[in-house]
């Protein structure tokens, strides 16, 4: 049997590698919650009675801004001017970048609004790097168990599984999309090895970084993605006031505050 394996060898490897038990913390943590934390002091969590996560626990501070009337008045926005589109994304960072090239490149005509210039985000603060099983001696079960246990054990297991299997997909995206990966010593960009770090509580080598501005780096290839994507209005320094909803109370699109002309514009 040329490069296999004994199936009672491959289980033995496999157990040796099950995550132990979940231990017992020698600490009063409901008890520390209870008396320590924001969410759980009188008042702060009420019932949320709209959306789609109506009836779900909720801060009481954002609660009420979900639930409250418009700030906007019809005399705001009489006369705005309206942007069509099939998709509307709102905000300018790494998500809302992939967003939009992914509605884009699927035939979409999309406006991208964001409240200061394309790239300005948490995004380009991410520092640490990208955890992706792509390492010959890593897999998707391992990098999975590895996360399980540095949660211990209470992350949703679907989750989980979702952002384990989705990571060398990614990882094979972004290259494509032009974002630089350090690579290990004597490799080139043409042919080079990724660099892979050992994050803390893993098992295996499976931390993907730029220097260390990976966040930075990441938002550089996705905003000249962007820029360069034909189907794409992208609109600067226009923050969203306020969502607009059709006669059946779903989201129809966004009341704009275009900074450089100081009016409103409605996307749809």
């Amino acid at each position: 049997m040329n490069g296999g394996i004994l199936h009672a060898e491959a289980l033995a490897a496999w157990r040796a590698r099950v995550p132990a038990p979940a231990q017992a913390l020698a600490l009063p943590v409901p008890e520390l919650l209870e008396g320590f934390h924001p969410d759980r002091q009188p008042g702060a969590m009420v019932p949320l009675l709209v959306g789609a996560s109506a009836g779900l626990p909720c801060r009481a501070e954002l609660a009420a801004l979900l639930q409250s009337d418009s700030l906007i008045e019809d005399v705001d926005i009489a006369g705005a001017p309206m942007l069509d589109a099939d998709v509307l994304v709102i905000g300018g960072g790494g998500a809302g970048c992939v967003a939009a090239l992914t509605a884009a490149r699927a035939g979409a005509r999309v406006t991208l609004a964001t409240k200061l210039r394309l790239g300005d985000s948490n995004t380009v603060m991410a520092e640490g790097g990208i955890q992706a099983a792509v390492g010959p001696e890593d897999s998707l079960q391992r990098h999975f168990e590895d996360t399980l246990r540095a949660g211990h054990f209470a992350a949703d297991k679907a989750l989980v599984a979702a952002l384990v299997s989705d990571g060398p997909g990614v990882i094979r995206w972004l290259i494509q999309e032009g974002m630089g990966f350090d690579l290990t010593e004597g490799s080139d960009r043409m042919g080079g090895t990724l660099l892979r770090k050992k994050p803390g509580g893993a098992t295996a080598a499976r931390l993907l970084s730029y220097r260390d501005f990976t966040g930075l780096e990441m938002m550089r290839a996705l905003r000249e993605a962007v820029l360069l994507q034909p189907g794409i209005t992208l609109l600067d320094r226009h923050p969203a006031l306020e969502l607009l909803t059709d006669d059946r109370g779903r989201c129809a699109g966004a009341a704009l505050h275009d900074l450089a002309q100081g009016r409103a514009v409605l996307a749809r």
